[in-house]
Parts: structure tokens; C-alpha cells; sequence
């Protein structure tokens, strides 16, 4: 009986459709189309796919929705945009407006009603419930999992439906339909993130909102979401040839000057233009190298410009000319071209990623200097809290009640002291700092923050006050409107090691200012407070917190936003998505922010050679400075300001080609140490093995000047000579894998090897030749643990028939964190891991 229901009901659907078309191709189709014919026969469709959608869930019923989308809107769509002014004029009055309101109210209905049916539990993602829901035919008990995964997938048609309806009642109801229409796309992409379809109505409806920045980012997240839009590239590209022109305008002088009053706003345009230009060009087959650094120049330059830039008082609207939101596509933009590269050798990479972190550094700048004065007066931290509420990422975010609303638990006499808020150091000095997150002074900074003097004064009263200040330190980070984009930089570096350990050397500055935001924020240990009337989910993972790794957490806007991006699901591994997120601009939000950004502080910290120390004692995050610097370091330290603000790009890229083995350094790290030293021994026995290991571009290989003695010493002999050759050929081809020892230093080693057999005096020559690695490497010996390894031929099966010399320079080794191995069960151990590689 259903399959023949089902047949006719579609039989009926194509019969109606059929006549639509029909009138559609007369002449008089703009007098027809809003007349009661036509009217009836659009709404048998809808009544007729409404019963196919129940007795027949699946392929037949997303066809005929399809069918029905078609005739009854886009093809009515098509008509007005070729007869707009003839159809307005021979059309009822505000036919047009009321059948596209009609069209949203039909797709709330099947939207509710397919939801019920099929179990869904999806009434939040509508605003209200439609006053006749269609009923269901007949219950079907329990429904498959493919009737599920059917009805959820036509759940986020209709959504995508209503937001396309809002679209076109733009013309009629202005900002109010289009962010309507923002909000129904945002819905489903949280309905079904992996669909990249969503962002490209997004990127429609952005239109050239901030000189097409907008349609960019949506566009790029639709080519890299898990399921992404074949039309993704296709309009991507499109938006890059306006670019094209735009920039030949700017560049031409074609754009006429601005009154000094929409200056700012012609600063933003130059911007926004010539970065995405930047990304247009920044691929293999673009400009030549010479000319993309110029460009990343002028980009940075006009960057900063526009983040400095101030409006002027009593001007209405957002503190700032460029919103948060777009510096968060930007940024996003900036992480997927990174992205894009990574896994190749190109230049081209090395120019995006110095780029991008040289793009980051002002944004975290930024950020430090709002939460300064935000702390400092909390007053205007508020103000901008109430204009930031204006711009959430999420706009289907539910917001949080306003927190004047909420009053405080009854404070308890408990000891809230321990303040951790860190430094609140200003300085522009973009030198080497060393401890520069520490305080000035013998108290918290909390201290210097706050106008209440503890001497004196009650305990209940004290405490009162500290919970109070804790509530504005939370209401600063709510409302600093840039944290979101600063969190995703932070979990995008968590994925990325190397870049994370490179930018500690190449960037202090974004490193300083990262320290001290990371020190702004609200510990887990002052959040736990009772009174401070957090939601209970919060506080049982307050003591989770704190540490390297995330712990099972809900998930913020920034991360439902970039989910569905396959860049960025590495970094959300620790965050279920089957949760709600905290109510905007809640404390709740405000809290789980701020304890991310530690989490990440701690991730920092505990990487190898890193320049980040957790001080425990006082809770703050520390950046060690580098005790030693490298010649060209030295000869470069004049100037370095101007230098970093002049001319970032080149700086950053010749630093970074300094520091091309530690690319190597981290990628090995895992299973093997990068930094291998060699003895005369593995020199001599194993030399096929050696030259393998470097020319595999996998280690550094080191080799000691006391061995480049012993080897001269004994060149009459066949082994030590092939060595020696070896070494002088690998020289000549500049090897940058193969470093020679040229000095000994200050002190002999043979001096205190005395009276030792010669194994324990060539294994403590090594040692001494790692003190030299560690001042290549610019930390101390506890930060540079593990990473080098002592190859040797020497028998190190039993070390009890080790001499008394020999054990105590293993004893010496093992204090140092170096490792000590026999070459030839290194070698297969590296080429097992390879073959799993």
C-alpha cells in the first residue's frame, strides 16, 4: 500500500510543478504568479510533500522538498529579479514579503514537526513553536538510525531554508532580516558541523562587508570543512579577482582621499584589501619571494596602524573602527595558509609562517594593554563589555543575564588571598627580559590593583572585597573582545611544536605580552571560590585545570565556529560537543576562557628547551631570557627595535633560517634524540651507518674536536683515514647536518681526565663538547635534557665490566640528561620507526 501511496503522491507533486512551469514560461507569468491559480497550486505542493515526508522519509521526501524550494521560491526569485518593477505593480500588495514569511513559517513547521517525529530533540534550534504543527500520519514506533541521519540532515536543510528566506527579506526588513538569516546558517552548522554548505551562505550573504574579508573566511572554511562545497573554490577565486582590482586601485592611486574624519575608515580598506591580496598571491605559483615580503611589510605596517588607531570621544558605536570579529576571520585566514604548506619545504612556508606570527604579535599586544587598563579601571572595562556584547562570534549564542542582575552569595570568612594576577608590566622595551612576569614588589600585583588596604579592616570585610575584585577581573576578560581570537592562536600552537618552540626565540615580544595575558587571568584556585557563584559543572573541572593537558571540557563559540575545519579538530580533542556552551558573556564563559589560556601557558612550559617557567610558588608564568646568542645574534643586537618594527618579515625569515635545525629538532624528539654526538670508535666501525644518519636530514651530528685529534692521530691506519676523509668531503658540501668541534675551550680536557683509560677520557671530551651544544642552543642544561644522544662502539651490554673511570663519566652523563647508545641498535631502531613513518 505505501509504495503505491508514495507513487502518488509524487505523481501529484510533478503534476503541479508541471503547471507552475507552465505559467512560468507565458508571457503573462509576472500578472499570474501571485493570482490564486497560482497560489493553489504551490500551496497542493506543500501539502502534498508535507504527507510524503511521513510515508515515505528519505530520498523521495528530499526530492520533493527540493522540488517545492524550486518552484514556489527560487523560480519566483528569478522572475522578480528580470520583472521586479512589472511584478510589484501588477502583484497584490506586499505579496512578495508575505510569501516569503509564508515560505518561513512552512519550514519552521517541518522543521518542528520532522524533529518530533523522527525523536530528535532539537526545540531549541527554534525560537517558537508554530501554533498548528502537522500532525503525523501514523506512528512508526522507535525510528532507525538511518530514518535519524535522514530527518537530521532535512533539519538542516530547512534551517539553511529560513536563512535563505531572511536573505531575500532583506530589501523589506533591512538589518533585522539579515541577521536573521546569520542566525538560522549558524544554527545549521551547529546542527551538523562537518557541512560545509552553511559557510557558503554565509560568505552570500557577507556580500563585500569589510572589502570582501568576510566572504573570504567563509569561503576558506567551506573548502576545509570535513564535507566541503564544491562551489567553495569557485567563488573563492571569483572574490580574489575583485581583490585583484581593488589593489590596482588602491595601489594606482585610483581612490580618491578621504576627509580626515573617514580617514581611519580608508586606513581599514587599504588593509583589508591588501591582506587578502597577500593571501591571493601567497601560494607556490605566486609572486616571487622579494615581493611577498615587501607586501607582508606594508600589511603588518598598515595592521598596526589600525589596531593604534582611536576614534574620536562622543563617537557612537564600537571602541574600535576595525571589530573584533573580522581580526578573528583574519587570523583564521592567516592559520589556514600556514596550514596549507606545512607539510612542504617551500619558502613559501617559511613566508607565511613569519608572517603569521608577526600578525599575531600585535593582536596579543593589544589584548595585554586592554586588560591593563580594564584592571586598572574597571569602569571602562565594563563599557567595553556592553559594546562587545554587540558583536559575538556565535550569533545564536544565548546570552548570559546582565551580571548587575546577579547578586553575589553571602560572602563567608574565607581566606581569598591568594592572588596570582602577574605582572602588569607595560614597557615597550622589546629587549631580552629576563623573570619579566614577576611583580616589582613584595605583594601580589592584586595588591597594586586594588584600592582596599587589608590593614585594619574586618576578615569577613577583606574577603568581601577581594570577591568583589575577583568579579571585575572576570568582567575585563568577559569583555575583551579579542580573547576569543588570542585562545585559538594559543590552541593552534598546542598542535604545532615546532612553530610553538621557534616563535620563544624568534618572537619574545609576542611571547612577553602572551606571559603577561596569560598572568591577567583568574586562576583555577581563586575561580573555586563559593561565592562567586559559578555553575556547578565549572567548578568540578576547576581542579582539573592548570596543568598541560585540557580536561574534558564544553566547548566555547571560537570552537564551534572552527570545528568542522579539519586544521583545527586536533586542537578540540578535549572538548565534547554534545554539551551546551556557557551563556554569553557569562562568568561561566569568562572562567572557561581563562583557564584554557593557563592550560596553554602550561603546555608552553613543559616543552623541551622552552623558554616558558611556571613558577609554582607565586602562580605566575615566567620568560627565561637566553643566556647566550649567537655571533650573528650579537652582531645584530643593535638597532633590534627598529628593526622589528621596520622590517619584521626579513628579520623573522633570517632568524628562522638560523634556527633550521631545531625545524628537525622536534619532529625527531619523539622517538629519537635530533643532537647525536660521535665517538672515534662509531666513526671507525660503523662509517656506512654514519653517513647514512647524516644524510638523512633527520639529526644534527656532532663530532667532538678531541675525536677529530684522534683520528689525526691515528690517520696512518685504513679505518680512522676513511673517516677523516668523510668528514672533509661532507665539509666541502657545506653539510649544515654535520657540525665539527673547532675548539676545545677554556680548559683542557686531558688535564682532568689524568690517569683515566682512554674510553673514560674520549666519553668526558664528549660531554664537554655538549656544554657547546647547549650554548648553540641558548638554555640550560635542565631545559636541553633528552634531546642528545652519545653514539658509541664501546660494549655496553654489562656495565659491570666497566672501569671505575668509565662508570663515573656514565654517572656524569646521566646527570647531564644525555643519553649513551650503541650505534648499531640506534641505527635499526631509527630505520624501524622510519618504515612506520
Amino acid at each position: 500500500m505505501e509504495p503505491n501511496q508514495t507513487k502518488q503522491l509524487l505523481l501529484k507533486i510533478v503534476k503541479s510543478a508541471q503547471q507552475l512551469d507552465i505559467i512560468l514560461a507565458g508571457k503573462a507569468a509576472p500578472y499570474e504568479f501571485f493570482q490564486a491559480e497560482s497560489v493553489a497550486l504551490r500551496a497542493e505542493m506543500e501539502e502534498l510533500l508535507l504527507q510524503l515526508l511521513f510515508l515515505s522519509p528519505g530520498h523521495h521526501g528530499m526530492e520533493a522538498e527540493d522540488l517545492l524550494w524550486k518552484k514556489a521560491y527560487v523560480d519566483i526569485q528569478r522572475l522578480r529579479d528580470t520583472n521586479r518593477w512589472l511584478i510589484d505593480r501588477c502583484s497584490p500588495k506586499g505579496a512578495y514579503q508575505g510569501h516569503l514569511i509564508h515560505g518561513i513559517h512552512l519550514y519552521h513547521g517541518m522543521f518542528f514537526s520532522v524533529q518530533a517525529f523522527f525523536q530528535l530533540n532539537l526545540d531549541s534550534y527554534i525560537e517558537w513553536t508554530p501554533p498548528s504543527p502537522v500532525s503525523a500520519a501514523k506512528e512508526a514506533g522507535s525510528p532507525s538510525l538511518e530514518e535519524m541521519a535522514w530527518a537530521r540532515l532535512f533539519c538542516h536543510g530547512c534551517l539553511l531554508r529560513i536563512g535563505n528566506l531572511y536573505h531575500a527579506l532583506n530589501e523589506f526588513q533591512g538589518s533585522y532580516a539579515e541577521k536573521q538569516a546569520e542566525k538560522y546558517y549558524y544554527k545549521a552548522l551547529a546542527l551538523i558541523p562537518e557541512m560545509g554548505s552553511p559557510f557558503m551562505h554565509l560568505a552570500t550573504l557577507s556580500g563585500d562587508k569589510y572589502s570582501y574579508v568576510e566572504a573570504a573566511y567563509f569561503y576558506q572554511c567551506g573548502i576545509y570543512s570535513k564535507i566541503s562545497h564544491a562551489g567553495a573554490a569557485l567563488g573563492l577565486e571569483q572574490l580574489y579577482l575583485k581583490i585583484e582590482n581593488l589593489y590596482r586601485q588602491l595601489t594606482g592611486g585610483l581612490i580618491e582621499e578621504l576627509s580626515p574624519e573617514r580617514k581611519p575608515w580608508d586606513d581599514i580598506k587599504r588593509l583589508l584589501v591588501s591582506f587578502l591580496y597577500l593571501q591571493r598571491i601567497l601560494k607556490p605559483e605566486g609572486r616571487k619571494v622579494i615581493g611577498l615580503v615587501r607586501l607582508c611589510k606594508i600589511v603588518l605596517e598598515d595592521f598596526e596602524l589600525c589596531l593604534s588607531d582611536v576614534r574620536p570621544a562622543g563617537h557612537q558605536g564600537h571602541g574600535s573602527p576595525l571589530p573584533s570579529q573580522v581580526i578573528f576571520q583574519m587570523v583564521v585566514l592567516c592559520l589556514l595558509s600556514v596550514q596549507r604548506y606545512n607539510k612542504t619545504n617551500l619558502e613559501i612556508n617559511k613566508i607565511a609562517m613569519a608572517f603569521s606570527l608577526c600578525f599575531f604579535s600585535p593582536i596579543v599586544r593589544q589584548v595585554r594593554e586592554h586588560l591593563q587598563a580594564g584592571l586598572a579601571n574597571p569602569s571602562s572595562g565594563q563599557s567595553r563589555s556592553s559594546e562587545s556584547s554587540q558583536e559575538s562570534l556565535f550569533p545564536t549564542h544565548p546570552p548570559a543575564a546582565s551580571w548587575e542582575n546577579k547578586e553575589p552569595m553571602e560572602v563567608s570568612v574565607l581566606d581569598v588571598s591568594s592572588d596570582s594576577y602577574g605582572d602588569l608590566d607595560d614597557s615597550d622595551d622589546g629587549g631580552n627580559i629576563s623573570l619579566c612576569s614577576l611583580p616589582d614588589t613584595e605583594g601580589s600585583v592584586g595588591d597594586l590593583l586594588s584600592d582596599v588596604k587589608p590593614d585594619g579592616r574586618p576578615p569577613g570585610e577583606e574577603s568581601h572585597a577581594k570577591l568583589l575584585k575577583l568579579q571585575e577581573r572576570l568582567q575585563v576578560v568577559s569583555g575583551e573582545g579579542l580573547l576569543p581570537t588570542v585562545k585559538i592562536i594559543m590552541q593552534w600552537l598546542c598542535t604545532e611544536q615546532i612553530i610553538t618552540f621557534l616563535s620563544m626565540y624568534t618572537c619574545p615580544d609576542l611571547w612577553r605580552d602572551l606571559i603577561v595575558v596569560l598572568n591577567l587571568m583568574p586562576t583555577p584556585e581563586e575561580l573555586v571560590h563559593p561565592s562567586l557563584g559559578l555553575a556547578p559543572w565549572l567548578q568540578e573541572l576547576l581542579p582539573g585545570f592548570d596543568q598541560p593537558i585540557l580536561p574534558k571540557s564544553r566547548p566555547l563559540p571560537e570552537d564551534v565556529i572552527l570545528h568542522s575545519l579539519l586544521p583545527f579538530q586536533a586542537a578540540h580533542h578535549r572538548l565534547d560537543f554534545n554539551l551546551d556552551m556557557p551563556p554569553a558573556f557569562s562568568r561561566e564563559e569568562a572562567a572557561l576562557r581563562a583557564c584554557t589560556l593557563r592550560t596553554f601557558g602550561h603546555h608552553a612550559a613543559q616543552l623541551p628547551a622552552s623558554l616558558i617557567w611556571f613558577d609554582s610558588t607565586r602562580g605566575n608564568f615566567i620568560q627565561l631570557a637566553r643566556e647566550v646568542k649567537t655571533p650573528s645574534q650579537k652582531t645584530s643586537e643593535v638597532g633590534t627595535q627598529s628593526c622589528i618594527k621596520n622590517n619584521k618579515v626579513k628579520q623573522l625569515l633570517k632568524e628562522l633560517k638560523l634556527m633550521e635545525s631545531h625545524l628537525q629538532l622536534l619532529q625527531a624528539q619523539v622517538a629519537l634524540s635530533p643532537y647525536l654526538i660521535l665517538d672515534s670508535l662509531a666513526l671507525c666501525h660503523y662509517l656506512s651507518l654514519i653517513k647514512e644518519m647524516a644524510r638523512s636530514r633527520r639529526f644534527i651530528i656532532i663530532i667532538p674536536r678531541l675525536v677529530i685529534d684522534e683520528l689525526d692521530r691515528t690517520k696512518r691506519y685504513a679505518l680512522p683515514r676513511h673517516a677523516l676523509r668523510f668528514l672533509e668531503e661532507e665539509l666541502k658540501k657545506r653539510n649544515k647536518y654535520l657540525k665539527c668541534q673547532v675548539q676545545i675551550g677554556e680548559k683542557f680536557i686531558e688535564a682532568e681526565t689524568e690517569g683515566t683509560d682512554v674510553s673514560a677520557r674520549n666519553l668526558c671530551g664528549i660531554l664537554f663538547a655538549y656544554q657547546d651544544l647547549m650554548l648553540l642552543v641558548g638554555a640550560k642544561a635542565e631545559d636541553v635534557r633528552g634531546l642528545v644522544t652519545i653514539l658509541t662502539a664501546l660494549n655496553l651490554e654489562d656495565p659491570r665490566t666497566f672501569s671505575p673511570s668509565l662508570k663515573q663519566a656514565f654517572q656524569a652523563a646521566h646527570k647531564a640528561g644525555v643519553a649513551i647508545h650503541h650505534v648499531l641498535p640506534f641505527y635499526h631502531h631509527w630505520k624501524a620507526l622510519s618504515r612506520k613513518t
